[in-house]
């Protein structure tokens, strides 16, 4: 059976001659005879990135005779010669690991690399893998295989659970982004949509007391999940009373590398229905509503490494509506429904500034730094007192409490119920979620995977890059 680990290091060695191509050698840490012989793979390189379905003979050739003859290359790519080379090429992991068997090429055991190059035992691999080589390989895997990678053994599991692999998956440009979605059925559960997969990740239960949290803010900064403050949207059966307060001043975190959720300093004020934004990776909450329903002009900041909420100037007006934040031009908006007046803030020290915009009233979307609006059943693109009708929202215009959101140069209308009509008179949930890619030529709406567990009015909806 071919061993996994030495997997990782021929597909290495084969992203290493890529990249070697535009380095020098004397700079790729590689000799200069094996720099030759791992040129022989190039052909290679179709395969493991997923442009083949298959490797081609010249590749399963040049792959025996460089197992067979000159396996003290692959040392050299072991020993970490090339570990930094090949951080830009899109390896389709799933299809590299199948290579040796393919080419139905027999690999010899990695114990044949000379031992002296690092520790023996090394923990997350063979003896002479070192384990920032290791964890290199393993910040190329994408986040869905990481459960599949865990049963490897505990080592293993240990460093896919590492502050260490989210730090090496930044480092070698292999972070991805998910958009993090929270709906009113199933009760407190959050789902990961994986958009280069087309799947979506179900999160451990959300372990707040509060059944059916709602109004809340949700932001990530640091490669974590932040849910803030809210209420609940319970209601007794037996009385019709709303079941628990209707704000709280709770936050919790959600850490996908290590899978688990963690309680916060709790913010200084209560709030529901508030903005909430993240501005050089701090949080800040600005309005809302506090306890009975009273609206409030406080905002506070807070420290994701410290752990602590500061008070910040308060907002110069409070409206009896619910708002909600942007960032736009490194600039935190703070937007109240049924208002043309948008409060600004820059940095904390300075306070609010209030703008008279005219923006578009509806759903709200920023892409690349570009606000998109949904209004009268039309998306728009709003800059400044200008806007431009982008497309029709006809496909989803008839949702009802649906999240509109930002991610990778795409529009996202997710989840939502469809209202009664004059044929239907039935309010029907749904998991859908249809993308408009804004900066093309002509935008044209797409679907997409459905939640898969997650269904109905979105409670909450945010990016997340880990």
């Amino acid at each position: 059976m071919v061993s996994p680990k030495y997997v990782m290091v021929l597909v290495l060695a084969i992203s290493s001659m890529w990249a070697m191509s535009m380095a020098q050698p004397s700079s790729s840490g590689i000799s200069g005879a094996c720099t030759n012989v791992l040129v022989t793979l190039s052909p290679c390189l179709n395969y493991i990135t997923g442009n083949s379905s298959t490797p081609s003979s010249s590749c399963c050739s040049q792959l025996g005779n460089v197992v067979k003859s000159s396996p003290e290359c692959l040392c050299e790519v072991l020993n970490g010669g090339a570990s930094g080379l090949a951080a830009g090429l899109n390896i389709n992991q799933t299809q590299a690991l199948t290579l040796p068997n393919a080419c139905n090429v027999q690999t010899p055991p990695l114990s044949r690399c000379n031992k002296a190059a690092s520790p023996a035992g090394s923990p997350l691999g063979s003896p002479g893998l070192p384990d920032a080589v290791a964890l290199r390989c393993l910040a190329h895997v994408p986040f869905n295989l990481h459960p599949k990678l865990e049963l490897v053994s505990r080592t293993w599991r240990d460093a896919l659970r590492s502050c260490e692999l989210y730090k090496a998956r930044e480092e070698v440009g292999s972070s991805e982004e998910f958009l993090c979605v929270c709906a009113f059925d199933p009760d407190n559960l959050w789902q990961l949509y994986d958009p280069l997969h087309d799947i979506w990740i179900t999160l451990p239960v959300f372990p707040s007391k509060i059944r059916h949290l709602a109004h809340f803010g949700a932001v990530s900064t640091g490669g974590k999940l932040f849910v803030l403050g809210g209420g609940s949207e319970a209601v007794d059966p037996s009385t019709g009373d709303q079941d628990g307060s209707f704000a709280t001043n709770e936050v919790w975190s959600y850490d996908p590398v290590m899978r688990k959720w963690a309680q916060c300093a709790p913010m200084l004020v209560p709030r529901a229905m508030f903005a909430c934004c993240v501005l050089d990776g701090k949080i800040i909450v600005a309005g809302g509503f506090t306890i009975c329903r009273k609206s409030i002009a406080q905002a506070e900041v807070y420290d994701p490494e410290k752990d602590t909420w500061v008070s910040i100037p308060d907002l110069p007006y409070t409206h009896n509506s619910a708002c909600s934040g942007m960032v736009i031009g490194g600039k935190m908006h703070v937007v109240h429904k049924g208002l043309s007046m948008v409060q600004v803030l820059e940095r904390p020290s300075d306070g609010w500034m209030v703008e008279d915009y005219g923006w578009l009233q509806g759903p709200m979307a920023v892409v690349n730094g570009v606000l998109y609006v949904m209004s009268h059943g039309l998306i728009c693109k709003q800059e400044s007192d200008k806007r431009k009708v982008i497309v029709s929202a006809s496909e989803v215009r008839k949702r009802i409490g649906s999240a509109m959101i930002g991610l990778d140069g795409d529009i996202y209308v997710v989840g939502g119920v469809i209202g009664p009509d004059r044929c239907n008179r039935d309010i029907k949930p749904t998991s859908d979620v249809d993308v408009l890619t804004v900066g093309s030529e002509r935008p044209n709406w797409r679907r997409v995977a459905p939640m898969s567990r997650c269904r109905g009015t979105i409670l909450g909806c945010t990016q997340l890059r880990i």
